[in-house]
């Protein structure tokens, strides 16, 4: 049997932990950090202990207080919320900004604060608010842009939205969330779009931001996710106009930190995973794998126009930025730069399929990723062992066989994320047929071979890695091989 959102509260939080900690990836990062505690702690440089107590912190972040920002983030931002919303945050076609945004932002949210050199600064106390503003904002820092696809402004806004739900959350639910980490979340919220600005500007109030962005963001539209929560803090009364995400002098150190790594989890989730990343890119607007002009040329003609509109020079573009000024950690970059690396890879794997016509990476990537979701879905002990062995016995029929007529009994969510995963397969093959097409004009009218536009494609990505490599400093550990690319909910305590 499910356990509603209002009986999950009444689980004690030792609860809660266990079973989040047993059903997510988060064993598995633990598994890691014993690795590194382990070598470091047997090393003779820890004389002073400093090492080992930095761990002590890191477990007691990622052991006690991870999974209940996790669970309780979870049912804030998808069992309290309206039907009709859900019903948004659950639709494929907008998989970039939906519930598959919000899982990947939550993995980069975990790892990247998890790993930050200065977690272990903070006291017992900010490691539980961390956690819990962490992960709430992770997962709803998106919502009245997934609400009304409108961006500007979805991020200030977006502030007050996420400290509104967390009260609603406290008083209406009983989540155990405080009035400070309703600030942190408007604060965290409101700079995720641009943290480099949090130096230099001045927060606009909440009722500014109403005045400014709230008809756009359906303020005055009873359809809307700003009037029902506005609706449902008033019935209670509570103005929205009156929250605030001014921090107190002693909290300004937590609020920045927290900023800055949800807008590193943020971005990140543009990077990764990275074969998905060039299927985005590929997929967005019209774009040719490659200008005809361009064939051939050298890194500087490129670096020299970057602005090209064509998927090799936007890859080289994504792959070049320096996101240090968004703030990012030494970790976040050093864990970035590897995707970075994987994604020029994969960029040169695809254009191979293009010009072969085969798409066996592409059929190999996604059965791999149905398969991480029935993982999932085992872990969370939502299908046994044997329908698990069943349902990867018939990989990669999945992929174009309906799943309740393959494995009929299987649960509703599975059969949807295998559907997801499956539409998505079919929009890639499609994608790919088109551009290999565009492609393969191009290079017969440039009367060029596949086999030396390979080899010079092959040569231009060695040179933007070589150029482009970034050095970075700070100790960081492994990260779990394998992080969750579907998900049927955020939440993990059915």
């Amino acid at each position: 049997m499910q356990i509603t959102g209002i009986e999950k509260k009444r689980l004690s939080e030792t609860d809660i932990t266990r079973l989040v900690l047993a059903r997510t990836f988060l064993y598995d990062l633990e598994a890691c950090m014993v690795q590194r505690a382990y070598e470091d702690f047997i090393s003779p440089a820890d004389k002073s202990g400093a090492l080992n107590r930095r761990f002590e912190k890191q477990f007691t972040y990622v052991d006690r207080f991870l999974p209940l920002g996790w669970h309780y983030g979870a049912v804030g931002a998808e069992e309290i919320v309206p039907e009709s919303f859900r019903q948004k945050l659950a639709d494929p076609a907008k998989k970039d900004h939906n519930r598959q945004h919000y899982g990947h932002v939550g993995n980069n949210f975990v790892i990247g604060s998890a790993y930050d050199l200065v977690l272990p600064s903070f006291k017992e106390a900010d490691l539980r608010d961390a956690a819990m503003v962490g992960m709430n904002t992770a997962f709803d820092h998106d919502h009245l842009q997934i609400d009304r696809q409108r961006k500007l402004g979805h991020d200030y806004l977006g502030g007050l939205y996420a400290a509104a739900v967390m009260r609603l959350g406290r008083i209406k639910y009983g989540l155990p969330y405080t009035e400070r980490q309703e600030k942190l979340a408007y604060f965290a919220v409101y700079w995720h779009s641009y943290p480099e600005k949090m130096l230099n500007s001045e927060m606009l109030t909440s009722d500014q931001l109403l005045q400014t962005y709230g008809e756009s963001f359906g303020l005055n539209d009873p359809g809307s996710l700003l009037y029902w929560c506005r609706s449902e803090l008033a019935m209670r009364g509570i103005d929205l106009a009156d929250f605030s995400g001014h921090l107190p002098k002693e909290d300004e150190q937590l609020g920045k930190w927290l900023a800055y790594r949800l807008a590193a989890a943020d971005k990140r989730a543009s990077y990764a995973p990275p074969f998905l990343s060039i299927l985005r890119t590929m997929a967005t607007g019209e774009k040719p794998f490659i200008n005809k002009d361009s064939i051939g040329q050298s890194l500087d003609f490129f670096l020299r126009n970057i602005k090209k509109e064509d998927i090799i020079t936007r890859t080289i573009f994504e792959d070049i930025r320096d996101l240090r000024q968004a703030g990012m950690s030494a970790f976040e970059i050093a864990w970035l730069q590897t995707n970075k690396v994987k994604k020029l890879d994969y960029l040169l794997r695809v254009a191979n399929c293009l010009l072969d016509g085969d798409f066996n990476l592409i059929e190999r990537k996604f059965g791999k990723y149905i398969s991480e979701g029935i993982y999932e879905f085992f872990r969370e002990e939502r299908i046994s062992a044997g329908t698990r062995t069943i349902l990867l016995e018939y990989l990669p029929k999945l992929l174009i066989e309906d799943p309740m007529r393959i494995c009929p009994g299987i649960s509703a969510d599975l059969a949807v994320t295998i559907r997801m995963i499956a539409a998505d397969y079919g929009q890639a093959v499609n994608l790919l047929t088109g551009k290999r097409e565009d492609l393969i004009r191009s290079l017969t009218a440039k009367e060029i071979s596949k086999e030396k536009f390979i080899g010079w494609l092959d040569d231009l990505i060695g040179q933007v890695k070589e150029r482009f490599k970034v050095e970075t400093i700070g100790r960081y550990g492994e990260v779990p091989e394998n992080l969750p690319v579907y998900c049927a909910t955020l939440g993990v305590i059915k």
